[in-house]
């Protein structure tokens, strides 16, 4: 492997570890077409949630993180019903 080879291979893990891996309430709402304070909300719904029916949410301190892996996996296994029952479950919430 040559000298440059092995820079490049170093420094694609360095990125892998510092990109971000994990969505924001804010980045949650702009995929399901939420505003951020009802991204808020949701996250706070599924957080309480004990059945395991949507996604894996992580709380430190008052702040919610949601890891990309599964909530990808759990938003691509819904069907577009589903998608827009769960955008209508906050309707008269939305600003």
């Amino acid at each position: 492997m040559s000298e440059a080879h092995a820079l490049q291979d170093d420094q694609s893990i360095k990125i892998r570890r510092t990109a971000p891996r994990v969505y924001k309430p804010k980045d949650v709402g702009t995929i399901l077409g939420f505003s951020e304070s009802v991204a808020r909300k949701f996250i706070a719904k599924v957080h309480a949630d004990i059945t395991g029916k949507y996604f894996v949410v992580l709380k430190v301190s008052t702040m919610y993180k949601v890891p990309m892996k599964q909530f990808d996996d759990w938003f691509d296994s819904l069907s577009s019903k589903e998608v827009y029952d769960i955008q209508t479950m906050f309707d008269d919430d939305d600003e």
